[in-house]
């Protein structure tokens, strides 16, 4: 069943500016967690967020969602920065609207069940990552795809598939990207610096010596994203900072040895 989380009494509230409700979410979801963060011991009280006057505001305008004019978002920036913000802001909410302490997999099909109304349909997690911004592609090799062919949300599709959407969507687990407000005009050189950012940090492990690198299980759940192997590998080095490692990664995209790292499924308490 799923956990619709902006099914409130708020419906008549003030709508905000369309194009910019996403984003405006995002930066309501953030003073949140800012005003919920413990300085003694440096981590982000979720269960505290449910009891804070920003939690009611923030349920206010996520209210607004079901009457969003999804027709408003005209171009694919605009469309990337709107459905990147929900998806953030709808993983965040469902950690503390279902008090979850450790673990999105504390919630059984956390990422099927906890949804949104938008603009007349219903979106969960798995909808706007896979069926939008994945365009409706599977989220392993035996699921169905989000969207049959007579779904009307098909129209929202997505294409061609950006594979630096990964770096951006949040899954509220120390193995996610960090979040960040997604902005329409801004939207290709953030993918970028979310990338660059991504793909330096430790979730990218290179070791010349041994001609191997270990990286995040991202780039195996998601290995079509990027293509081929040698796709793969390029697509690193474009993104990697030291002219060295772009080289190295490069001249032996034949012959470097892919593993990948274990996933830290804990509550990111400190994003």
């Amino acid at each position: 069943m799923r956990q619709v989380l902006n099914q409130s009494d708020f419906s008549a509230a003030k709508s905000a500016p369309e194009l910019d409700l996403a984003a405006e979410l995002k930066t309501g979801m953030n003073q949140l967690k800012a005003e919920s963060f413990d300085l003694e011991t440096a981590q982000i009280d979720y269960v505290k967020m449910k009891d804070s006057e920003a939690y009611t505001n923030y349920l206010k305008l996520s209210c607004q969602l079901g009457r969003f004019e999804l027709r408003s978002l005209q171009t694919v920036d605009q469309q990337l920065a709107f459905w990147i913000n929900l998806y953030n802001v709808l993983t965040v909410h469902g950690i503390i609207a279902l008090g979850i302490r450790e673990s999105v997999q504390e919630y059984s099909g956390f990422f099927e069940k906890v949804s949104y109304h938008v603009g007349g349909y219903l979106f969960s997690l798995d909808e706007i990552e896979h069926g939008i911004l994945r365009g409706n592609q599977k989220r392993h090799l035996f699921a169905k795809r989000p969207f049959n062919s007579q779904d009307p949300r098909r129209h929202l599709m997505l294409s061609p598939l950006d594979p630096r959407l990964h770096f951006a969507l949040v899954c509220g687990s120390h193995s996610c990207p960090p979040i960040g407000v997604y902005q329409a005009d801004q939207i290709q050189q953030q993918l970028d610096l979310a990338a660059r950012s991504f793909i330096n940090s430790s979730q990218v492990q290179l070791e010349p010596q041994q001609q191997r690198i270990s990286i995040s299980k991202i780039f195996d759940w998601y290995g079509r994203d990027f293509g081929s192997r040698q796709d793969l590998l390029q697509f690193l080095a474009l993104y990697r900072q030291d002219p060295a490692e772009q080289a190295w990664l490069r001249k032996n995209k034949n012959q470097i040895q892919i593993s990948f790292l274990d996933y830290d499924w804990r509550l990111n308490q400190s994003a």
